[in-house]
């Protein structure tokens, strides 16, 4: 086969190539596998492509060359992790898992290829395939993809975009921001409406705006006039007094705009709002407000339209270090390192002055130490009785705590994420084995159920001491308390041992495998046999040894079993991996006996 009835710039390409100079062959000598295959490809309207032999040989069909991009057409024919060489270290794994037979599919990878020239983020949904001969011998392997870049980068742009709006309307908590359809019901609430209000978005959403307005305003139609004169005007303003969940009147200044879309045409309404009602107690606030600042942990602070400081609290004067300090003798930007001085004058007094609040992350300087201290720096306007301004005020907390909490907190995820990869694999690995030697569904299950329980136990007690170690004494206990009664039926003997963490999860599978064993064939399926387990520690320092030994009597006569299952293989390969160990069963006709010899600091902790 030639492929002359497939038609494209592909199909050319395969039928041109100069195959004899390559690891395939010339053409007309492929296998029957190779050629189905690529003729299938060549006709899909997918992207496709192959990879072929031990040399990795790849071929692809004319949807993927976008994919490619500049390595088109250089790409046909040449081995794919060279092909693709920029991201080999990321497609090696998958690669070598294909030729182990391993099928790998995968909705969304990330990799940042340079295929144009340049590196760009790219993301792809595919499926690795493993093509097989009649001999079940890995061939190669087929992959069909689609390039998903386009789409996540927007998915990712879109959420970001509304999280961020919406972080942005919930963080104007000093302002009610609401939504509307053009009949004036609510579509959107934001934290400060709920503060402002006390409704919460839930109670709100659907419901008429006219639930704000008080009965006389009600009578009077209010928001009918404020929405048309918004649409005919460009804006409605409402001064007025308004009311609360719980009944309260306040005075509330605000404005409604027309809320546009994409063609400019008035889809709803957009309402401000601002609670005025303090204002009206400006002078009985402002009393309240320096008792509070005396008694404050925070810092607060105070200065004049141009920027001298004229009052901070004792929590200020500690934390930048201004304990005996004449603080009349200080700008504001005196507290800010050079570097953010010209946002604190420049955006920050400016936005306070327009909008009447300005909150973020800012760093103070400590006068004596020069420390950057991270603070979440808040700043609000300060007027006289009629409403000008005069000033700045600033209730700013020290970050430093929160900060190093942040920091603590992504060491702990990352640890978390580790442990939890490492005991997915040793799941992964158990039911596969589990599942692969077990004579049918149901005994696969009953053995997986009982070692996944094993396998919970012990990391029970890894989890109690914060994944450092685990007491050997305990583990053996959660392992084989379900199979006989612990210093009756089963004798535990040893000095205080602390097993590493890594190795406290195959213990614990190999004592429940051997317990396992014991109940169904051994010392503990009758009425009188007892199983001695012990451990003793040899020497000191780096020679120190562990000795563990497991010992069966008073069951059946015991001959060495015709073939070994999983559970034999658990407890000897798994042990001497994990332990770096000598460990050897014996089949002894009294009764079976397991024992393992290794370093004490391969073994376990020390100094705990």
């Amino acid at each position: 086969m030639r492929f002359r009835d497939h038609k494209g710039e592909q199909a050319d390409r395969v039928r041109g190539h100069e195959w004899s100079a390559t690891p395939l062959g010339a053409l007309d000598f492929w296998p029957s596998e190779l050629r189905t295959l690529v003729g299938l490809m060549l006709t899909a309207n997918q992207p496709m492509f192959i990879v072929w032999g031990e040399a990795q040989t790849l071929l692809y069909n004319d949807q993927l060359r976008p994919i490619l991009g500049d390595k088109h057409p250089g790409a046909l024919g040449r081995p794919f992790l060279d092909v693709w060489s920029d991201v080999a270290d990321d497609m090696r794994p998958i690669v070598e898992a294909a030729y182990a037979g391993m099928v790998t599919h995968m909705d969304d990878i990330t990799l940042f290829t340079d295929r144009n020239g340049y590196e760009e983020e790219t993301h792809f949904s595919f499926s690795f395939n493993p093509i097989r001969n009649d001999h079940g011998e890995v061939l190669g392997f087929f992959c069909p993809c689609i390039e998903t870049t386009q789409a996540v980068i927007a998915a990712r742009t879109i959420r970001e975009n509304n999280v961020r709006n919406r972080q942005i309307v919930d963080s104007a908590t000093d302002y009610a921001i609401i939504a509307t359809d053009l009949s004036g019901h609510v579509t959107t609430w934001n934290e400060g409406a709920r503060r402002m209000l006390g409704w919460t978005e839930a109670e709100m959403l659907g419901e008429t705006l006219e639930r704000l307005f008080t009965p006389e305003d009600r009578d009077l139609r209010r928001l009918e006039r404020e929405m048309q004169d918004a649409l005919e005007h460009g804006r409605g303003n409402d001064e007025r007094w308004h009311i609360r969940k719980d009944g309260e009147r306040f005075w509330a200044a605000g404005e409604m705009t027309p809320l546009l879309n994409e063609e400019q045409v008035a889809v709803g309404f957009v309402k401000v709002l601002r609670d005025q009602s303090v204002q009206r107690l400006a002078e009985e606030e402002r009393d309240r407000f320096v008792r509070l600042a005396e008694n404050s942990t925070d810092f607060v602070g105070m200065a004049d339209t141009q920027g001298h400081v004229f009052y901070v609290n004792d929590a200020a004067r500690r934390l930048v270090g201004l304990e005996d300090a004449d603080i009349t003798k200080l700008i504001i930007a005196d507290f800010f390192p050079p570097e953010q001085v010209e946002t604190v004058v420049q955006t920050v007094l400016p936005t306070v002055v327009r909008d009447g609040h300005w909150a973020g992350e800012l760093s103070f300087r400590h006068f004596s130490t020069g420390e950057l201290i991270p603070v979440l720096y808040s700043v609000f306007p300060i007027t006289n009785a009629a409403g000008a301004l005069i000033g700045y005020g600033t209730v700013t907390r020290d970050y430093r705590e929160l900060k190093h909490a942040e920091r603590e907190m992504q060491l702990l995820n990352g640890e978390l994420a580790h442990r939890l990869k490492n005991v997915l694999a040793v799941v992964q690995s158990i039911s596969q084995q589990t599942l692969r030697t077990a004579p049918d569904m149901a005994s696969a299950s009953h053995d997986l159920g009982a070692r996944l329980v094993a396998l919970g136990a012990a990391t029970d007690v890894l989890t109690g001491s914060s994944w450092r170690s685990a007491d050997l004494y305990e583990v053996a206990t959660r392992a084989l308390a379900p199979h006989g009664a612990i210093g009756e039926r089963i004798l535990l003997d040893g000095p205080r041992v602390n097993l590493k963490a890594e190795v406290t999860v195959a213990f614990a599978l190999a004592l429940h495998e051997l317990a396992t064993n014991a109940a169904k064939y051994g010392a503990l399926s009758n009425d009188s046999g007892t199983v001695m387990f012990g451990w003793n520690i040899a020497g000191k320092g780096a020679d120190a040894t562990l000795s563990i030994c497991w010992r069966e009597q008073g069951g059946p006569l015991v001959s060495p079993p015709q073939r070994k299952g999983f559970g034999s293989i658990l407890i000897e390969r798994s042990l001497k991996s994990y332990f770096k160990a000598r460990a050897a069963t014996h089949y002894k006709p009294e009764g079976l006996s397991f024992e393992l010899e290794a370093r004490l600091s391969d073994a376990a902790t020390t100094g705990e």
